[in-house]
């Protein structure tokens, strides 16, 4: 018997019963909805981890500090080690980085404890960062702001309020002033973060105004960034590590270390050699920190809660599991004398079990396609609302907190139509077992 008639053959028996068929393909769509629903809550939160981690940063950037070897004696990073980072694979830029934080003054506007990064200005550019208006680190002397730096000016002799709209969200006031080509004065009164030789998340120190005398230079802006979405690039401002030693004496810097590095940056050419590269580092003895490797961490605990949430799904998939057998076994007692029919007009026992199972296949079949239709609807309304929840509290969900890969799809209709088949295969067993006789003589 070919397939072609085994399923013709079975979609018949099958619409014979529509009630029962139904509901015992309710039950499979009830745990196709429960498992893909709730592992999707793990897709979203993984995807929120990312786009999380990606405003703080550029995923592909590395931060390289001085290690411990094995004797606990600090390896430091050296012109020489400089130069065998630089020539790893995959690494497409590297420069040393001095971060510190200085007050800005714009006539009468001030911007306190701004952070400023001094690194190579031909790395810089190597980066591809977008310009709103202006140009990227060429000469010694350029200040480039980040896309959010501005904003962040106030007037102290001027009154602020905030401002909200119809709908009670907060209103960003504009920008104070245009900051291209605007005229600073860059302060080091004391009162400002010392990280020149830190690493981007060690402790820093902040010192009272009042213990030195406020030092300042004159400076302008030469380049304003496009917003980049991460917050250490949008906040920031740059300069070439030329600008950063003549400010050094002029400000009261910490002098640049002769020989050796205490803080590199590492641009990889791709994400996906950021591992291989950020272990070599590791191998070497240096400590380095990336943002991928955050991201790693998060995603282990999403892949816990996507295991949890797959595990209560899976219970309603054992329920149906149980519904299809059950039917299948009514239906063989139902279907007694057929079975008999079928054996002694010439029927193969094979083809008896194949029946069965293609019957039983068709019940998960169908309550798998039903149960990732109503999946999406239901993942679509979630999204849906957890957007408009944000809105009306003045925020904005970039990812949507439950999300269905494609191949979830399949996985899904695969494997809700394989705990059909599973199911009846007991049945299928049973019904091949009958003996053709004893079946005709049943009432």
């Amino acid at each position: 018997m070919s397939f072609g008639d085994l399923f013709s053959m079975a979609l018949r028996n099958l619409l014979a019963r529509k009630l029962r068929t139904f509901l015992t393909a309710l039950g499979v769509l009830i745990g196709t909805v429960a498992i893909v629903v709730m592992t999707s809550f793990g897709f979203g939160l993984t995807a929120q981890q990312e786009d999380m981690v990606s405003s703080f940063g550029d995923l592909e950037m590395l931060d390289v500090m001085p290690g411990y070897d094995d004797s606990g004696q600090e390896k430091k990073i050296t012109k020489a080690s400089f130069e065998d980072l630089k020539s790893l694979e995959h690494v497409a830029s590297i420069t040393p980085v001095y971060s510190f934080s200085v007050s800005l003054k714009h006539r009468r506007y001030e911007n306190m404890m701004t952070s400023v990064e001094a690194v190579d200005a031909d790395a810089f550019r190597s980066w591809g960062y977008e310009m709103a208006s202006g140009s990227p680190l060429k000469h010694d002397g350029d200040i480039v702001f980040g896309s959010n730096v501005v904003k962040y000016f106030y007037d102290p002799r001027g009154s602020y309020e905030m401002e909200f709209d119809e709908n009670g969200n907060y209103v960003e006031p504009p920008p104070l002033f245009d900051p291209q080509n605007a005229k600073l004065e860059i302060i080091n009164d004391g009162a400002t973060m010392d990280m020149a030789f830190m690493g981007p998340m060690s402790t820093t120190t902040i010192t009272e105004g009042d213990e030195q005398k406020a030092k300042s230079i004159k400076g302008k802006v030469t380049g304003v960034m496009a917003e980049q979405g991460n917050y250490m690039t949008d906040q920031n401002v740059f300069i070439s590590t030329d600008t950063y030693r003549d400010w050094i004496k002029s400000l009261g810097l910490p002098e640049i270390p002769k020989n050796t590095y205490n803080h590199l940056k590492i641009q990889v050419d791709d994400g996906d050699n950021v591992r291989a590269v950020e272990n070599k580092i590791k191998e070497m003895g240096y400590e380095v920190q990336g943002l991928l490797s955050l991201l790693d961490e998060l995603n282990k605990f999403s892949r816990i809660i996507s295991a949890v949430f797959a595990g209560i799904g899976s219970i309603s998939f054992v329920v149906a599991a149980i519904g299809i057998t059950n039917t299948m076994i009514m239906s063989i007692y139902e279907r007694t004398r057929e079975i008999g029919v079928m054996k002694v007009i010439g029927a193969s026992i094979q083809d008896i079990q194949r029946l069965f199972l293609v019957e039983a296949g068709m019940i998960g079949l169908f309550g798998g396609i039903m149960g990732l239709a109503l999946s999406l609807i239901i993942s679509m309304g979630i999204n849906n609302f957890a957007r408009t929840m944000a809105a009306n509290n003045g925020g904005e969900l970039t990812t949507g907190i439950s999300i269905i890969p494609w191949w979830m799809l399949l996985i899904g209709l695969a494997f809700s139509t394989l705990i059909g088949v599973a199911s009846g295969y007991l049945p299928a067993r049973r019904a091949m077992r009958l003996s053709a006789l004893d079946a005709i003589r049943s009432e």
